[in-house]
Formats: structure tokens, sequence, C-alpha cells
């Protein structure tokens, strides 16, 4: 029976393979803008993150402003995402800290990432891939269907203890292309819902082999 490691290792070929070249999902010009994408992104699709902050990126375009921002303001520009209210809130108050405390810098350790407002594991371990090129393997809900799927995950693994799976299993570089690689592989073939299989370069490797 194949290893995890040389299983995950096989899928990352295939994945190269498919998808030889990617980038982040989510439009920004500087950090602080990918981090206000990214707490925006939860519960939402990239598609309506990147129509949102192209009108807000464009209203506010310095930390300062954003801190300085008025809550309805905001509201209204970010409302399509879903959870308006506290994600309105959440990107004011976090802008609000980066200003202030940072120096208008996004920091890089996980323990100050998530003692700011709206940012939690996923989203931290997504800030610290993107932009600092740290090893992260963020888990949303395309990774984690993928990897149940593939025989990696188990149904009890929770997104942080999937993480820190795949990272001690993954022996490849750049492991934010893995993750990249993996959510395009989840909406492009192992959909949640009428998956590909027939097609699907990955289906030997598949313990489900859903119909």
């Amino acid at each position: 029976m194949m290893q995890s490691k040389d299983k995950l290792m096989l899928i990352k070929e295939k994945l190269d393979i498919l998808f030889p070249s990617t980038s982040c999902f989510l439009n920004h010009s500087n950090d602080f803008e990918l981090l206000v994408a990214v707490v925006l992104s939860a519960q939402a699709k990239d598609e309506v993150v990147n129509k949102v902050t192209k009108d807000l990126f464009s209203r506010y375009k310095t930390v300062e402003e954003l801190a300085e921002a008025d809550y309805y303001e905001v509201y209204n520009l970010i409302k399509l995402v879903g959870l308006g209210n506290t994600k309105a809130k959440n990107i004011i108050e976090l802008a609000k800290i980066i200003h202030a405390k940072y120096l208008d810098n996004v920091p890089s350790s996980r323990e100050e990432l998530t003692a700011l407002p709206g940012v939690g594991n996923k989203t931290a371990s997504v800030v610290r891939g993107e932009l600092f090129s740290l090893p992260q393997i963020p888990v949303d809900t395309h990774v984690n269907r993928v990897m149940l799927r593939l025989g990696i995950a188990k149904k009890s693994d929770t997104p942080t203890s999937l993480e820190n799976k795949l990272l001690k299993l993954y022996k490849g570089k750049d492991h934010i292309n893995f993750h990249r690689q993996v959510i395009l592989f989840g909406r492009n073939y192992c959909k949640a819902k009428s998956p590909l299989c027939e097609s699907c370069p990955l289906v030997d490797l598949c313990i489900k082999k859903l119909k």
C-alpha cells in the first residue's frame, strides 16, 4: 500500500502537469490589500471578493484612509461578500491596528496575525504563504474535500490538523502553489456535486471514485 507522503507527491506531480503555473486568486496591489481581501473572502467566492475590493481599494487607497473610514460607507461597498456587518467592522479595526501598531506593515507571525480582527488560522496561513512565502498549505473546503476523496485526510480532521498533516507529508517546494493547485483541481474536477470522475486524471488515486 502506498504511503501517504509518496501518494501526496504523486498527486503533486500530476497537478504540476494540470496546473503548471498559478497565482494568487485575490486581486491586490500591496500586502495590506491582500490581508483585507483574505478577511473578506471568508464564506465568499473569490470573484465576488475581487469585484468588491476593486471599489473598496479605489475608495480607500491607504491603510490610514480605511482606518478612518465611515462604517456605513464600507459596509455598502462590501456587503455583496456576505457577513457585511461583521466584516466592515473587522477591516476598519484591522486597519487601525496595522496603522498604529505596525506602521502600515502586515506582520508575519501567526500569533500577531490571529490577534487581528477577522483573522483566523486559515486566513493567517494564506497571508503567511502568499505574502511571506512561508511553508503553509491552507485548508479550505476544496482542499478538505479533495484530500478526503484521495485518502489523505480523515473525516475527523479539522482544517488546522489537516494542514499540519499536509505540512509533515509534503516534501516539495512552494507550498502555497500546491495549495492553489489543489483548489483549482477541486473547482475543475473534484467538484462537491457531480465530480468529473470519468475524466479525472487522479481517479486512480481516489478512494471514493464517486459517480
